[in-house]
């Protein structure tokens, strides 16, 4: 019955693992098109990793362990078995998923530090919440996929300029925000805000292009109130 279980899980292994390849070759086949694919299939690929070697774990406990002799054991097979398949992805098609995203992240604040460098006198709060104004438009189906194909987009937003200079505070706001943004576990508004009004003394983000009935605002100070729920 042991040796049967053993089969079961092992068999059930393989073919999780035969999956994971091919779903990690066909997300970055369509990365060029999209950047957040990646990301979400990393995420993907990450909990399906720990699914098997959870398995293998299982599949091997052949007599009783302390809990600290499992995690020592889990802990290293997970690492091993994250190793062995971006070492193939990277060896059958040149691309490294964890230097692809964070090579990704630092691209893209760079490109969100040139859109707020014309609301650079804002405070940092205001400033978090034109980032945000950006990831809701790529999150949202009526507007570009990426974060560089929204901040581009003609006609869409007062004082950008590929030519805008990258001053670093803006750079580090940019930044912090997409690592929130890519672990994709929580944000601090819905995507309904896709709609940025500011000056040299506020940024508020709307859920309508002009006011009225149904406009929703999102302020810099209901930022007080998320940090302190996520601390």
């Amino acid at each position: 019955m042991k040796q049967e279980t053993k089969l079961a899980f092992g068999t059930i292994a393989e073919i999780a693992s035969d999956l994971i390849r091919r779903s990690a070759a066909a997300a970055v086949r369509f990365y060029r098109r999209n950047t957040k694919a990646v990301n979400k299939a990393a995420l993907v690929a990450a909990i399906a990793i720990t699914f098997i070697v959870s398995l293998n774990v299982v599949s091997n406990s052949a007599r009783e362990r302390t809990i600290e002799e499992m995690e020592t054991e889990f802990s290293a097979r997970l690492d091993q078995e994250r190793a062995r398949i971006e070492e193939e992805l990277k060896a059958q098609y040149g691309f490294d998923l964890v230097d692809q995203q964070k090579d990704t992240i630092e691209l893209e604040a760079e490109t969100i530090a040139k859109l707020l460098y014309p609301m650079q006198y804002n405070t940092d709060k205001g400033l978090r919440s034109a980032c945000w104004c950006v990831f809701n438009r790529a999150d949202n189906d009526g507007y570009p996929g990426s974060v560089e194909s929204v901040c581009t987009q003609k006609d869409q937003w007062m004082g950008w300029s590929e030519d805008n200079p990258v001053i670093d505070r803006l750079y580090r706001i940019a930044k912090k925000e997409l690592e929130v943004w890519h672990k994709e576990t929580r944000r601090p508004m819905s995507t309904e805000y896709v709609f940025l009004e500011w000056n040299s003394k506020s940024i508020t983000l709307r859920t309508r292009f002009e006011g009225g009935y149904g406009n929703h605002f999102w302020y810099e100070d209901d930022w007080d109130e998320w940090d302190a729920g996520n601390k």
